[in-house]
């Protein structure tokens, strides 16, 4: 039981990393179809129009 319980912490710490690393795949896609990307999912006409968000999250995903 131990183990599982090891395995906790370290999953939500990966969590956030994998999240920028899917952000970054669709922000580029979007910025190439602007119109493709929001249809596509919602979440990347945030990231579209909001440039600064952008290039804050990928600052942070070199930084970690």
């Amino acid at each position: 039981m131990s183990g599982a319980r090891a395995a906790t912490p370290p999953v939500p710490a990966v969590s956030p990393r994998s999240r920028n690393r899917t952000k970054k795949a669709p922000s580029q896609s979007s910025r190439g179809l602007p119109q493709t990307g929001p249809s596509s999912s919602g979440q990347d006409e945030e990231v579209e129009p909001a440039g600064t968000t952008f290039r804050t999250e990928t600052t942070t995903f070199t930084d970690g």
